[in-house]
């Protein structure tokens, strides 16, 4: 039985491959901006049925809050119905967001329920093999914060807003983030500047710059459309002060990406303390997964807790939204 779990998002769709029950797949990035090409998006999904084969697939998204949408149930439906019908015949699962797989039919009807619900999948894996802990899944985009205890996940939020106003979602993630949303002021030759909040740097910009990512795993467009290595990374850089790297000179760009890394981090840490504190986690092990486990250093040294490097026998690597829904129902099948 050959499993495909599908998390499609707003600017990439991921997908994981079940071939042996138990074992957590690998999981597949394909960058796709939904709201530059809604329509496309049944193609692509077509693409990777043609590609692995699959015999039962379980779908997640968060892409359905894309502005191209008129709701989210407009997003939703558009998402669910491009899923059916490029996996025709083969039948296609949604899951929602206590981790449970309804038709689509269903998850149609009641979008509320699947709507943003990647989260969900994450959360019942990993309760399944680590009964208590705090699961901190730091994306291109958002970080959610998921509490786990007695074997369940024991979020408070399920909606997005009540998500946000509990602490369990951020929206701030290491490479599609703007500057500005990060830092309203940076120091310049140690005097405070505020920052022009338009829209010329992100976060896979200071990483880059820093060296702690490379160009492959800068999964999304550049601002500017310009090149993804560190001379690009710092001509964006210095626009959020409307500057250039001639005028501020390597020091000082090397100092603004420093700073945006540092106070990501900051706003990180004090929403996963929040939520230790919220659900009495102090001494529980934290399992930190996504492309910003480039903060696991950073994030160690300023909490408590011990962070795992595998889950159910499985590198924390590994998990992921998408491979988690495969590998869910792949239980139940």
């Amino acid at each position: 039985m050959r499993i495909l779990g599908l998390d499609v998002g707003g600017a990439h769709v991921k997908a994981a491959l079940l071939r042996s029950r138990g074992k957590l797949p690998r999981r597949m990035v394909y960058p796709f901006e939904i709201w530059k090409n809604p329509g496309g998006l049944t193609s692509l999904l077509r693409s990777i049925r043609d590609e692995q084969k699959p015999d039962a697939v379980v779908l997640t998204m968060t892409g359905e809050l894309s502005d191209v949408f008129k709701s989210r149930a407009d997003g939703t439906r558009h998402i669910v119905k491009c899923a059916v019908d490029a996996m025709a015949p083969v039948s296609v699962r949604v899951i929602d967001v206590d981790g449970q797989m309804v038709g689509p039919g269903e998850a149609i009807k009641k979008h509320w329920r699947v709507a943003s619900a990647n989260w969900s999948a994450t959360a019942r894996w990993v309760s399944k093999h680590l009964p208590r802990c705090l699961i901190v899944d730091i994306g291109s985009t958002t970080t959610d914060i998921l509490p786990v205890k007695n074997g369940s996940p024991m979020v408070r939020g399920k909606t997005d807003l009540q998500r946000l106003v509990t602490g369990e979602l951020l929206y701030t993630g290491c490479l599609r983030t703007p500057v500005g949303a990060v830092v309203a002021t940076l120091k310049i030759n140690d005097a405070p500047v505020a920052v022009c909040p338009e829209y010329f740097s992100v976060m896979g910009d200071a990483h880059l710059y820093l060296g702690q990512i490379r160009a492959k795993d800068y999964t999304i467009p550049t601002p500017d459309n310009g090149p993804k290595t560190k001379r690009g990374a710092a001509l964006r850089l210095a626009r959020v002060v409307l500057s250039s790297p001639k005028e501020l000179g390597g020091g000082e760009i090397e100092s603004i990406a420093k700073q945006v890394v540092e106070a990501q981090i900051d706003t990180i840490c004090w929403a996963v303390k929040r939520v230790i504190k919220d659900h009495n986690l102090s001494d529980a092990p934290v399992v930190l997964i996504g492309p910003g486990r480039i903060y696991l250093k950073r994030l160690s040294a300023k909490l408590k807790n011990k962070f795992v490097a595998t889950v159910g026998g499985h590198p924390v690597e590994r998990i992921d939204p998408a491979a988690c829904c495969a590998t869910l129902l792949g239980d139940v099948m």
